[in-house]
C-alpha cells in the first residue's frame, strides 16, 4: 500500500524520480564542485592541500 500511495502522492505534486535516483539530489554535483574550489583556494593560500588528489 506505501508504494502506491508513494507513486500517486509524487506524481500528483509533479515530482517523477524514478526510485532509483532518489537518494540524489540536484546538488550533489555542485558539493564536489564547491569542494574542489575550497581546495584550490586553500592551496593558493596555503601552498598545500589538506586532501591528497
Amino acid at each position: 500500500m506505501s508504494d502506491l500511495f508513494n507513486e500517486t502522492s509524487n506524481t500528483a505534486a509533479g515530482i517523477n524520480t524514478p526510485e532509483d535516483q532518489q537518494d540524489c539530489t540536484a546538488t550533489d554535483l555542485l558539493s564536489d564542485a564547491v569542494e574542489e574550489m575550497i581546495d584550490n583556494i586553500e592551496e593558493e593560500f596555503t601552498g598545500k592541500r589538506t586532501k591528497p588528489e
